[in-house]
């Protein structure tokens, strides 16, 4: 029965009712007319509901097969003639350097300080203003019969090339490039090994000392239970391997052997990880197991002896976020939050991020030369240590501080002395301390103060450290998010 023809026989009962009824029962029949009205009255609005309803049906209907409408994930929209949402995002960063010390390049890279009392320490403060952190990200959404499908395409310009004579150009350079369709992921994206969304709120793009850090292609596993995430993955081997300078003085191989004859790459690098989460925040703990292979290329290039060997190596993380306003009932901090990340392995260097100017997951030792006789080559992992902790405080809605502090030690073998350029790095350690305003919610401004010391590896038996660098930078940076 229609709206119409359900008021028409309400509207004729209420009046059949009231000649029957007669004068006694006038007064009630008022009152029955009266609620008959109101009902009309809706009837009213819910003909006008479904009018606008029916006409939202048919200008869809009425649509082109090409038409662009919304997609199934915020920001999103439909691909035309296809299930496929997609969403297109990224930023614009302006960052303003200033170098109290020395040039710390356009991140704040302390493995590349100069030693203080150099040429490069003397020249003193330094300017640089780039836009290099830039980024733009295209991703999708797909159902399928085996669950949604997704892509992650991003990029920023933090590549080579270019130049500051004119244009400031460098390269487009992928950061992701990866899909996951149900529980497996496969692409170029960060290691298992490490949890990003541990990692500080920073201006500057290189972060704290102390922090596991690579981009590569992987294919991963993830699956939840309960509060509990377990993933694993085999992710693309590069073995950093270095020699000691009695090797190289032989001839036999370079001090830096990462090539397709020192460098042989068997095994993937098999990872790991697990994460729980709770309301207070979530903890990490992840491992990593890597294998390295090199020789003497013996039998190539007029060599007459060939020496190989081989090493296993691998290491730990533990890192965390907790909120600090869910842990302590205080109005001043009830947005707060409290990181901290710690690292140990032997044989696990390029992953750190502050690894040095030199690969330094393993050494090549024992190696003076190829003659019959002559000792053979032994490979040797080497060890690493380090973290970082961080503390975020709110002002208010729109302003919030960063302090960050890391330190990372590289401890190498006995059996390497020091080189000539110091470049080997010991120790670094960096501080961090910034204000953000975000006026809006998409653009972040602000300053940013850095401190950063590098010690550079020593001969063993001299006591002591001989030489280290030092700079303290500030930056600005304007960043509009879209």
């Amino acid at each position: 029965m229609s709206n119409k023809t359900l008021r028409t026989a309400l509207l004729g009962s209420g009046a059949a009712f009231a000649l029957m009824a007669g004068p006694a029962l006038a007064g009630e029949s008022e009152d029955l007319k009266s609620q008959i009205e109101q009902l009309q009255s809706r009837l009213d609005q819910l003909e006008k509901q479904q009018g606008a309803t029916d006409a939202k049906v048919d200008a869809k209907a009425a649509a082109p097969a090409d038409a662009v409408v919304g997609g199934d994930f915020p920001g999103s929209f439909k691909l035309p003639g296809s299930d496929t949402s997609m969403a297109i995002h990224g930023y614009t960063k302006l960052d303003v350097l200033i170098d109290v010390n020395q040039q710390a390049g356009d991140s704040f890279d302390v493995t590349g300080l100069a030693p203080n009392g150099s040429a490069a320490e003397r020249r003193g403060e330094q300017f640089r203003i780039h836009a290099r952190q830039s980024r733009l990200t295209f991703e999708t959404r797909t159902p399928t019969n085996y669950g949604q499908l997704q892509t992650f395409i991003q990029g920023d310009f933090f590549g080579t090339g270019g130049n500051q004579f004119i244009s400031n150009s460098t390269s487009f350079r992928i950061r992701h490039a990866y899909g996951v369709l149900g529980p497996v992921l496969a692409g170029q994206t960060w290691t298992n090994f490490m949890n990003v969304d541990d990692d500080p709120e920073t201006l500057d793009f290189q972060g704290p000392a102390g922090q596991l850090f690579a981009r590569q292609a992987q294919v991963r596993y993830t699956q939840a239970f309960g509060k509990f995430t377990l993933s694993g993955s085999i992710e693309n081997p590069e073995g950093d391997i270095i020699a000691t300078t009695g090797a190289t003085s032989s001839g036999a191989i370079p001090q830096n052997p990462n090539d397709a004859v020192h460098n042989i790459n068997r095994m993937p690098d098999i990872t790991a990880h697990a994460v729980y989460t709770d309301a207070w925040g979530h903890i990490s703990g992840q491992i990593i197991g890597r294998y390295f292979e090199t020789d003497n290329g013996g039998g190539d290039s007029g060599l007459p002896r060939k020496e190989s060997s081989s090493a296993f190596g691998g290491g730990g993380a533990v890192s965390g976020t907790l909120n600090i306003g869910k842990m302590i009932a205080w109005a001043p901090i009830a947005s707060d939050q409290l990181g901290f990340n710690g690292l140990y392995g032997s044989g696990i260097g390029r992953y750190a991020s502050e690894g040095g100017a030199f690969p330094n997951s393993a050494v090549i030792k024992n190696f003076p030369g190829i003659a019959p006789g002559s000792p053979g080559v032994r490979l040797e992992t080497q060890a690493t240590w380090g973290g970082f902790l961080w503390y975020l405080h709110n002002w208010t809605d729109t302003l919030r501080s960063n302090i960050v502090g890391g330190v990372q030690e590289n401890h190498w073998s006995d059996a390497i002395p020091n080189p000539g350029n110091s470049a080997l790095t010991d120790r670094i350690i960096t501080g961090h301390l910034n204000l953000i305003w975000s006026p809006i919610k998409s653009a972040n401004i602000g300053v940013e103060y850095m401190w950063g010391e590098r010690d550079f590896h020593h001969t063993p038996g001299t006591g002591g450290n001989q030489k280290s660098g030092t700079d303290n930078r500030i930056q600005f940076s304007a960043q509009y998010l879209f």
